[in-house]
C-alpha cells in the first residue's frame, strides 16, 4: 500500500485513471511537502523519509494553514534543524532508494484520519501537522515543544486558521 502511496504522491509508474482520483486525496501543497521531504532525505543522505523531514518540509514550503501556523509561532528552518538533527552529520553515501520510515507511514495514516474526522476528502499540510500531534514521542513534536509550542496550541491554531480560511472562501 505504501509503495503505491509514494507512487501516487511522486507520480511514478501508475495507471493514469487511478492517478487523478488518488492524487486528489492529497492537495497540491501536501504533495509538494512530501516531495520536499524526499529532497531533504536526499540532502541528508538518508534512506528514509522521516517525520522530521516532513515537518521541515512544511516549514520550507511555507504556505497553507500549516505553514501559516508555524510562521505565526516564529518557527523557521534555522530554528528547527539544530533541534531535529541534534548535531547529526548527514550520511556519507547517497541512498539509491528512499522509502517511508514506519513512523512516517503512521503519520500519513493519522493525516488521513484527521481529514476523515474533519469531514473533508483532501489531505493538506494541516492534516500532516495535526497528525504529528498524535506522535508526541517523535522528533517533530519534541522539537516544537522545545520551541514552546504545545500539542494543544497546534490543534487550536490549526483549527482556528481552518475556520478563518473556510469563512474567507464563503464570503462573496
Amino acid at each position: 500500500m505504501w509503495k503505491t502511496l509514494i507512487r501516487w504522491v511522486f507520480g511514478q509508474d501508475h495507471h493514469p485513471r487511478q492517478t487523478n482520483d488518488k492524487q486528489e486525496r492529497f492537495t497540491v501543497r501536501s504533495r509538494n511537502v512530501l516531495a520536499i521531504s524526499h529532497q531533504i532525505a536526499e540532502e541528508r543522505h538518508d534512506s528514509l523519509i522521516r517525520t522530521e523531514h516532513i515537518l521541515l518540509a512544511i516549514v520550507r514550503e511555507g504556505g497553507g494553514i500549516a505553514g501559516m501556523a508555524l510562521k505565526q509561532w516564529g518557527i523557521t528552518a534555522e530554528k528547527l534543524e539544530p533541534i531535529l538533527y541534534d548535531n547529526s552529520i548527514p550520511q556519507p553515501d547517497q541512498p539509491t532508494i528512499i522509502k517511508l520510515a514506519p513512523e512516517t507511514k503512521k503519520l500519513l495514516e493519522l493525516a488521513v484520519d484527521e481529514a476523515r474526522r474533519q469531514g473533508i476528502r483532501a489531505i493538506g499540510s494541516e492534516q500532516l501537522l495535526l497528525g504529528m500531534t498524535h506522535q508526541k514521542n517523535l522528533p517533530p513534536m519534541k522539537a516544537l515543544v522545545q520551541l514552546g509550542i504545545t500539542v494543544r496550541m497546534v490543534r487550536e491554531t490549526v483549527r482556528t486558521l481552518m475556520l478563518k480560511s473556510a469563512d474567507a472562501e464563503s464570503e462573496p
